[in-house]
């Protein structure tokens, strides 16, 4: 089972202002039932933190909590990244499951992302018992940055797809739930600082695997996972 533990808040719901860099398909509806189209209906837990008012997104997932016997709902009022980014972290910690997934609410995966997922975590087991961390995101910047840490030396595995090692994704990742309360004291001490998150875990022998291409992305236009067309995902 995966626990997805599903951070999201009212901002640029549909009809208010979007952030300038987003796809003009972005729509934070749709990135909720494009989640739930891949995760939400195989006997997957979802943890939805809800940060500030009450609007469209409460409505939905309201719906979902009274509907879906694994999905539960954490509301908040803090109306803070950095706050609600804490209490997803700990909500990871409260459900025995194989995997814990923290996943923002401007992300869309392809139809097979579960799948890729879990070859995530088949992956990092085979290659050693020590934790490890994945990512669906394939982002951009690997392929452009020249001031990589691990420039010249990237490793790349094949497990369903490629995966490689990388140094940051977007406060969106995956791991083992035996190694999750290890990882969480890290991601806890850096919170909203991805890029120092993950050069304090692969300082401390955790390394971190993306999918190439991506089986999902962040939704901002400069950064989107390359190779995949966004545009025509399409929800039910």
């Amino acid at each position: 089972m995966i626990h997805v533990v599903y951070r999201l808040c009212e901002l640029e719901i549909p009809g208010a202002p979007k952030r300038e860099a987003r796809p003009k398909y972005f729509d934070k509806i749709k990135c909720l039932k494009n989640m739930l189209n891949v995760f939400g209906y195989n006997n997957n837990c979802i943890t939805f933190v809800h940060d500030g008012p009450k609007a469209a997104l409460w409505k939905c997932i309201e719906e979902l909590e009274d509907t879906y016997k694994n999905v539960s709902i954490l509301k908040i009022d803090a109306r803070s990244n950095q706050e609600s980014l804490k209490a997803a972290l700990e909500a990871g910690k409260h459900v025995d499951c194989s995997m814990v997934y923290q996943l923002e609410d401007d992300y869309l995966h392809v139809p097979n992302a579960d799948k890729i997922l879990w070859a995530g975590l088949e992956l990092t087991k085979s290659i050693s018992d020590a934790p490890a961390v994945f990512s669906l995101y394939d982002h951009p910047d690997r392929y452009t940055r020249t001031d990589n840490r691990d420039t010249g030396k990237v490793s790349v595995h094949f497990h369903t797809c490629h995966w490689r090692t990388a140094e940051s994704t977007t406060c969106t990742w995956a791991c083992n739930y035996e190694h999750y309360t290890t990882i969480v004291k890290y991601a806890e001490k850096h919170l909203l600082n991805d890029r120092k998150l993950f050069y304090d875990l692969a300082d401390n022998g955790i390394k971190l695997y993306t999918s190439m291409p991506g089986a999902a992305t962040h939704c901002h236009e400069p950064f989107l996972s390359p190779g995949v067309y966004w545009k025509d995902i399409k929800v039910q």
